[in-house]
């Protein structure tokens, strides 16, 4: 089943059943994030990373592939710490080897070291795809975020792998405005929205697609 929200704030009010002012204040709590380079940022995507870690039930393992200025990761950690203090997360990622928007694993480092939250991270530089290590991590992980160029062949590839039942995986991207306003159409990629719909009616799970560019969907394995 596929549930669309218009803004970040919906979804969090009716999934976590957060009100104005818990919302507000985590804002507040994770503004620190905000100069960090993510086009999350803009509509204050912390507060959904923060609370999927913080709220997940038997959080393990969490992993993300694209760490890039370590905006989603770094609010997953603070989230995934008041959940279970000893977490470990893992941040997959090809850091400066990537030929366009890249950061260095060196920064990232420091970054996390700066904020007190290295000692629960590692990061790892690698070609997730190449490597396998992202259909690996869809298979043990309780809380996957992918923002890795996603585009339509990506979120098939998620749509068909063996999540890990119970597990929530966060992709970038699902909107009509993210296909039709961004480099999917400018390099004529293949448009994500429609391989939503494609799977939308799937029983293996359901689909919660959060509007407010660059738009992300959640999937939650039952």
């Amino acid at each position: 089943m596929l549930r669309e929200y218009k803004t970040l704030n919906d979804f969090l009010k009716k999934y976590f059943m957060l009100s104005n002012a818990e919302i507000v204040s985590s804002q507040k709590q994770l503004s620190v994030l905000n100069s960090f380079e993510s086009s999350y940022s803009e509509n204050n995507f912390s507060s959904l990373f923060y609370y999927c870690a913080r709220k997940k039930y038997d959080l393990q393992e969490v992993r993300e592939f694209g760490v890039l200025g370590c905006y989603s990761l770094s609010a997953l950690t603070l989230g995934a710490i008041k959940n279970n203090p000893e977490i470990k997360i893992y941040g997959h990622d090809l850091f400066e080897d990537y030929p366009f928007n890249s950061f260095k694993l060196s920064d990232a480092m420091m970054r996390l070291e700066n904020l007190g939250i290295s000692k629960n991270i590692e990061l790892i530089k690698e070609d997730a795809i190449k490597s396998g290590s992202l259909l690996a991590g869809l298979a043990s992980s309780d809380i996957t975020h992918i923002d890795i160029s996603n585009d339509g062949n990506i979120f098939e590839m998620v749509f068909k792998s063996n999540l890990k039942p119970k597990s929530l995986v966060l992709l970038e991207g699902g909107s009509l405005q993210r296909d039709k306003n961004s480099w999917i159409s400018k390099y004529n990629a293949r448009e994500i929205n429609p391989i939503i719909k494609k799977f939308s009616n799937n029983s293996n799970f359901n689909l919660h697609l959060i509007n407010d560019y660059p738009s992300i969907l959640l999937i939650e394995s039952l």
